[in-house]
């Protein structure tokens, strides 16, 4: 079966598979996947056991933050492990984060994390925004944070922002 017929799970599996067979033992990578359909309208997608991405939305003057964290345990740990898919509903204006650990776990000149509060706080902050102004915000964010602090991981995000009038999504 090519890639190209597979489901998000099993492409997971297959992946977790691979990787299995080619490192050597306590070797894993995390992962997240997702592909947007229904002409912009619905995102599927299958979390092996990275940080769960944000999505948030405007609900009743308020912002709720969804953590996208169905799939499964890290690709490679075992031979055989099993995947679920999930789909969330698009709606304009929200907005949806990736990011890898290095980014809550950011150290300032104190030796203190970023944390998934600040970070969710940067988000509530910024909802409404392009895309690019996010990811802007995201990254003064953390440079303020860091200062002159050494780092010991990747600082990775993704922000994809839908318009406000249904439709194409921006991503930076």
């Amino acid at each position: 079966m090519s890639a190209r017929n597979l489901s998000l799970s099993q492409l997971a599996a297959q992946m977790n598979r691979f990787l299995y067979q080619s490192t050597g033992a306590n070797r894993y990578a995390t992962f997240f996947y997702a592909q947007v359909e229904n002409c912009g309208r619905r995102l599927r997608y299958v979390n092996a056991g990275h940080n769960p991405p944000y999505w948030l939305r405007c609900t009743s003057g308020a912002t709720e933050i969804i953590e996208l964290s169905i799939g499964g345990m890290v690709l490679g740990l075992f031979q055989e492990t099993e995947f679920q898919e999930a789909a969330i509903d698009l709606r304009p204006g929200d907005l949806s984060v990736v990011f890898t650990d290095g980014v809550t776990d950011a150290l300032n000149t104190a030796g203190e994390e970023f944390g998934v509060e600040r970070l969710k706080e940067v988000l509530r902050a910024a909802i409404g925004a392009p895309a690019s102004e996010i990811s802007e915000r995201l990254t003064d964010t953390m440079r303020e944070w860091i200062g002159n602090a050494e780092q010991h991981d990747d600082l990775t995000f993704v922000v994809v922002a839908m318009k406000t009038s249904q439709g194409a999504t921006h991503s930076n």
